[in-house]
């Protein structure tokens, strides 16, 4: 069953950072998004994207 309406952590790989974030959407919906963000070099959308790509370190 896919899970709506919850709290997830993104952790980065390379510091101590991590974004915790709460969606009604399917998890997965979610993080699909924060990882196209990333790819398409925007970083307003999300904190994640933003660190990603000022930072370039990568999230778990």
């Amino acid at each position: 069953m896919r899970q709506t309406s919850i709290v997830y952590k993104i952790v980065c790989q390379d510091c101590n950072s991590c974004y915790e974030g709460q969606t009604k959407r399917h998890l997965e919906t979610r993080i699909k998004e924060h990882r196209n963000d990333v790819k398409k070099h925007v970083s307003d959308h999300s904190v994640v994207s933003k660190h990603r790509l000022l930072h370039n370190h990568e999230f778990d």
